[in-house]
């Protein structure tokens, strides 16, 4: 019999140029399902994205839609529930009935549970399909949510859809993925493992991500047309208190100490000051309450002994405020409590408010009232951090067709409202609503970060971005509000405001939007933005994804070029059909570049003998790692526990035991999704009979079981950008 890598590497017959180009083409599309057609009411770009996404689900049981913010996720997402008999929508509260009216126009019957109802361990019913809208907020695994997604997981397809996958780190991707992969599942691909993964260079992740993943901007979904455009207007660094009192407020806020805490918990305080200085006066002396309120206590549990209870660092914050704070700053290693150091910080506290109340004036509020003076009969949203910055402009803005919404709820000039309310009010034909009299027209909706995920507010042409959020992944959503399908404007106008240098310098908050905006260009994020520029498109699988968009056929044999290096296409056996990929003789991704060349000077060279021995060690090396795992160390360690249960079984003659441990080591072995790793973590502190036999009942294989590797079609001699 002859060796598997020689005929599973067999070039084939030599074919034209064309024909293999046109095959590595059509591998860019990663996954096909060709027997469904996708419902009529899909657009264009989205019917040539149902397919693949279709087939992702059936292969690999779970898919990423990481299209750019306004090409229509939602639509797309229930065309695809369309084929499954349960479907449940994992939604932020803010969408709720977003999602409940668009899947009611549709057809489809799911039910809605929200992320913050996760947070508070909501139960979900059992499902064939979970789509996860903002699945970004899902990109923490230490917080409930993601574990209370992760463990009720089980068998269904798993569709995440956000444009920003990635929002810090090549982690926050592979934490996504981790929801209905194992670990090993794209080992063949050239990952052995997830977790370790994101400790080296991006282009493998990339790599092998890529067929479950689609991920385009307008301009490659030919949507330009139909977008507005950003229009991008000066950076302005316009200070939110005059410049003595900013210094004066700057000196201050550096001489707290903020007792009893200490470390990284005192810089975490400090830098969450400044953030409200820079937003405004009012933002400031709102925080400046939660310190004086928190020193009171401490000082009330200094003077009789008491300890501070546990969650006290949550009163330092507001509702608007990142919840990951409260949770950094238990990390602070605290002080034992003295009164007198408590009343040192009141008195500083004290005079620093003094400094705020002191200006008169705000050169950073006057800027924006003056923008918005200029767009008296056009509407723009005003995004900024903090719900009394909102309130305070509202307020100078005499609540004139003004709206506020933040976490704490809405407010119009009459008085409270639901966020809804105040939506509908301000963009009632994006939202599906009746026209809103003249007398309750909103012109100005002034949000926190609330409003920057999910909702349909294109009848707006304007953004203000009052405050600079933490990361890219808000500015880009913050423009997809307005710049989205939809819209009947040609283009959106972008305001940008930035701290000032003496506060930039602590925050560095340009800084760490751009050095994140470049980590999100170079993986699955088909756009972002960065400061001072609305729209910027780009992002590594752009090339992909425009090779995939051109005709292609598969191909069957080899063609050789004039030029250096060879691209291979290898088409993997799965139970649920055929995943292609594209790399280089020596199994490393390929640049896409090759999929669009036209200088078609063909050689009449075979193939030489080192080049196919390359491919043979390359086919036969990802093989032999498809099926092998697990590798990460959450893995290993349950393996280990799994094997002391078992021994300790095997000493105690205990036949049913042995059994159900064999078939746990069997199933890790296999591959699951973390959710059960963490199922069976707990049930590992008290193995029973009954607890294994339920784990192995409710904890599925998520392996895509790749195999049989073969070399599907070759491009000898390609010339590699």
């Amino acid at each position: 019999m002859r060796e598997p890598a020689a005929w599973l590497a067999d070039p084939g017959p030599r074919r034209s140029p064309e024909d293999v180009i046109g095959a590595i083409r059509f591998a860019a599309r990663g996954v096909w399902d060709a027997r469904w057609d996708p419902p009529a009411w899909l657009l264009p770009h989205q019917r040539d994205a149902a397919p693949r996404l279709a087939a992702a689900l059936r292969i690999f049981d779970g898919a990423l839609l990481a299209d750019a913010v306004g090409l229509g996720k939602s639509w797309l997402a229930l065309a695809l529930a369309t084929r499954y008999r349960r479907v449940t929508l994992v939604v932020p509260a803010t969408v709720r009935t977003q999602w409940r009216d668009l899947a009611a126009a549709r057809g489809v019957a799911a039910r809605i549970v929200t992320h913050e109802a996760l947070s508070r361990d909501a139960l979900l019913v059992p499902a064939d399909l979970l789509v996860v809208d903002e699945a970004h907020r899902f990109r923490n695994p230490a917080t409930r949510r993601y574990d209370a997604l992760a463990r009720q997981i089980r068998d269904a397809a798993v569709l995440l859809l956000t444009a920003t996958p990635v929002v810090n780190r090549s982690a926050d991707l592979v934490h996504l993925l981790r929801l209905f992969l194992a670990d090993h599942a794209l080992a063949g691909l050239g990952v052995p493992s997830l977790a370790g993964a994101v400790s080296g260079a991006p282009e493998p992740l990339l790599h092998a991500v890529a067929p479950l993943v689609v991920a385009r901007s307008a301009a490659v979904a030919r949507l330009g047309h139909h977008m507005p455009v950003p229009h991008d207007t000066e950076v302005l660094k316009h200070p939110s208190v005059p410049p003595e009192q900013l210094r004066r407020c700057v000196r201050a806020i550096r001489g707290l100490a903020f007792p009893p805490l200490t470390g990284d918990a005192r810089t975490l305080l400090r830098h969450h000051l400044f953030m409200r200085l820079s937003s405004s006066p009012a933002a400031l002396r709102e925080s400046l309450r939660r310190h004086r309120a928190y020193l009171s206590r401490a000082a009330h549990a200094a003077s009789t002994g008491e300890a501070l209870p546990r969650g006290i660092a949550r009163r330092l914050f507001g509702p608007d405020d990142d919840p990951q704070l409260p949770l950094e700053l238990q990390s602070g290693l605290r002080q034992p409590l003295d009164t007198a150091a408590l009343d040192r910080e009141r008195d500083r506290l004290d005079a620093l408010e003094r400094v705020v109340r002191e200006a008169a004036v705000s050169p950073k509020r006057d800027a924006v009232l003056q923008v918005l003076a200029t767009r008296r009969d056009r509407k723009t949203v005003v995004f900024t951090t903090s719900r009394a910055t909102a309130l305070d402009l509202a307020r100078h803005l005499h609540w004139h067709r003004v709206a506020t919404v933040a976490a704490r709820g809405a407010r119009i000039a009459s008085g409270p409202v639901t966020p809804d309310d105040a939506f509908s009010l301000f963009a009632p034909l994006a939202r599906g609503r009746s026209p809103v009299p003249e007398s309750q027209r909103i012109q100005v909706l002034l949000a926190t970060d609330l409003a920057s995920e999910g909702l349909n507010l294109q009848d707006a042409d304007g953004i203000v971005h009052y405050d600079l959020p933490w990361t890219p992944l808000r500015l880009a959503q913050r423009l997809g509000r307005l710049a989205r399908l939809g819209s009947r404007h040609a283009r959106v106008d972008v305001w940008w405001f930035v701290p000032p240098t003496i506060l930039e310098r602590p925050l560095r908050l340009v800084e760490a939007i751009t050095r994140k905006a470049r980590l999100q260009l170079a993986l699955v994020v088909p756009t972002t933005s960065r400061v001072g520029k609305g729209g910027v498109d780009g992002g590594t699988l752009e090339q992909r994804e425009r090779a995939a968009r051109r005709s292609g056929t598969p191909a069957r044999g080899h063609a050789t070029l004039r030029g250096a290096g060879t691209v291979c296409v290898l088409s993997w056996e799965t139970p649920h059909g055929p995943v292609r990929e594209v790399v280089r003789h020596d199994g490393r991704p390929a640049d896409w570049a090759v999929a669009d060349r036209t200088d078609l000077a063909e050689s009449a060279e075979a193939p030489d003998g080192p080049t196919l021995a390359a491919i043979r060690r390359t086919v036969a090396h990802r093989a032999r790692r498809a099926l092998v795992g697990p590798h990460h160390h959450e893995g290993r360690r349950l393996f280990r526990r799994v094997l002391a249960l078992a021994r300790a079984a095997a000493r105690a003659r205990d036949r049913m035991m042995l059994v159900l441990l064999d078939g746990v080591l069997e199933r890790l072995r296999a591959g699951v999704a973390v959710g059960a790793e963490r199922e069976l973590a707990s049930r590992l502190s008290a193995p029973g009979l009954r607890a294994l036999e339920q784990w192995l009942q409710l904890a599925p294989v998520r392996h895509p079981r790749l195999s049989t590797p073969t070399l599907e079609a070759a491009l000898f001699g390609a010339e590699i950008a």
